[in-house]
């Protein structure tokens, strides 16, 4: 049995939908297939059983640097239900009961950043002064000197332009952690410094969160595509792809259905699923498949923990300064969060603490059991909100997620596929293919876009420009990368006799 369609798209996560309503935007005949029972992919959530609230697979984030993603939840209607942190409030960092809220100020990038790095209590002024020179040559650098990094580890790259230990381990690891979820000592440093010149290039980086379910973003995906003569199959499994050596048919589903699709299809699975459902003719006509072997999932765990009070001083969201000895990274209170009222009618706002955290790289914890992660995440919660000690824990969840994004380690960042392929009418999308941006739902979205784009233009011959390319860096951002042409013989001698210089004074105590 076979039907036909002009475009086929495999997986209803953030780049399937954002490729699919695309094309359905265009009259064009879509089919989008997800194995899943709800769209979603990685972005989604569910309503927890004992407490009827919404839980995500993971708490996510959103910054104001999201330009193709907010396009899609526009699309979807959904936009306004993101919600926002304080203005110009980017993180709340703690150690213990210590904590440093990151915000930028009114200024051109890069010194909008500035007072946050120089209030930052956690590292001498010596480790401070030890970055300058490595930010200005960052952000010096075009895209084809950032892909020459990719050989080098962030925490080496670091390392060769004076960047003391602990100021490496503090800012520098944190970011590589926390944003591309491996450790800067394996990181690519083309990837770490892609993020660094995305982040403190702009004045300001905003940081929000979904105000419901992370799933109800994407909920009304499937009214609006099937409102635009799309169909959407769920709980459907695609088993191969369909075509000769060099070209593209359609695909077969596990119950046999072969669906023929005109004009190309574009599949969103990650590689190590997709690789076995092509066709061994493929591999000869797309030698560097095989490379794509080393884009490896990260593993993490996300915890979620219902306490009979407020236990986090009204904080949507903070983060632990970066230990590699710790569990957790950084902790949300939904209760905070969420706007409007619960599944019972009550105020979110009124609630008691209902906190999610993420531990990122959980490959290294899988000995642990679910109750040994519940009780350690509560450990770190109490060394900075001792309340939680005296609190009734009412609920827990464990969420075990086998795949976030890639880790992107050394090697990897110029691995990433464009999203047209050797293959005639087959196209891939996902957050890991190359977008310019570091793996997110940003990333996904935005590649979700380009594959649409790059099927109508070789399938149609039509120009579409539905994803949004990112403005160069601020230009008072590059004018300091200008100063590249004097660190070598001027910048870093200063700054190193400043490291010297400061070692000796003592630590400051703001």
């Amino acid at each position: 049995m076979a039907s036909e369609v002009d475009i086929v798209v495999v997986g209803g996560g953030v780049a399937g939908l954002a490729a699919a309503v695309t094309l359905a935007k265009k009259k064009l005949k879509v089919m989008l297939l997800e194995s899943r029972s709800i769209l979603g992919g990685r972005a989604r959530s569910w309503t927890d059983g004992v407490t009827r609230d919404p839980v995500h697979i993971g708490p996510h984030v959103v910054v104001s640097e999201y330009p193709n993603f907010f396009k899609l939840l526009e699309e979807l209607g959904t936009r306004e239900k993101i919600v926002w942190q304080p203005w110009r409030h980017f993180v709340t960092m703690v150690k213990g009961r210590q904590e440093h809220h990151i915000r930028t100020m009114p200024l051109p990038a890069p010194a909008s950043w500035g007072h946050a790095s120089m209030t930052d209590p956690f590292v001498s002024w010596a480790d401070k002064h030890s970055t300058v020179p490595a930010a200005v040559y960052c952000l010096s650098l075009s895209e084809k000197e950032l892909l020459e990094l990719d050989d080098e580890s962030g925490a080496d790259f670091l390392r060769s332009l004076g960047v003391t230990e602990p100021y490496i381990t503090h800012f520098w690891g944190f970011l590589s952690h926390a944003i591309l979820n491996v450790p800067v000592e394996e990181v690519s440093a083309a990837a770490l410094v892609r993020f660094f010149r995305r982040l403190v290039g702009r004045s300001s980086m905003e940081m929000g969160f979904a105000g419901c379910g992370l799933g109800e973003l994407l909920l009304p995906a499937k009214p609006l595509l099937e409102s635009m003569g799309a169909q959407v199959r769920t709980s459907c499994q695609v088993r191969g792809f369909l075509g000769d050596e060099n070209n593209c048919t359609g695909v077969v589903l596990d119950s046999g259905e072969e669906i023929l699709a005109k004009l190309g299809v574009i599949s969103t699975l990650p590689p190590q699923t997709l690789q076995p459902m092509l066709p061994e003719a493929w591999l000869s006509a797309w030698p560097s498949l095989k490379d794509m072997e080393a884009l490896k999932p990260c593993k993490y765990i996300s915890v979620y923990i219902w306490f009979d009070r407020k236990v986090s001083g009204g904080r949507q969201m903070w983060a632990r300064t970066y230990n590699k000895d710790d569990l957790n990274c950084e902790f949300y209170d939904f209760s905070e969060i969420y706007s409007g009222t619960d599944a019972a009618g009550k105020l979110w706002k009124e609630r008691p603490s209902f906190i999610g955290s993420n531990i990122i790289d959980s490959g290294r914890l899988q000995e642990m059991t679910d109750d040994e992660v519940v009780q350690q995440t509560l450990r770190e919660i109490q060394e900075t909100f001792p309340v939680a000690s005296d609190a009734k824990v009412l609920h827990s969840v464990v969420n075990r997620i086998p795949m976030a994004i890639h880790r992107p380690v050394v090697g990897t960042e110029k691995l990433r596929p464009s999203q047209q392929t050797p293959i005639a009418d087959f196209y891939i999308s996902g957050c890991w293919t190359r977008t310019d941006f570091p793996c997110s739902m940003e990333s996904a979205a935005r590649s979700g876009f380009l594959a649409a784009d790059k099927l109508l233009r070789i399938g149609r011959g039509e120009l579409s420009e539905s994803a949004i390319p990112y403005p160069d860096i601020a230009l008072s951002a590059r004018l300091v990368g200008a100063l590249e042409v004097v660190r070598p013989w001027l910048l870093t001698p200063l700054f190193n006799w400043l490291v010297r210089w400061s070692s000796g004074q003592p630590q400051s105590k703001l």
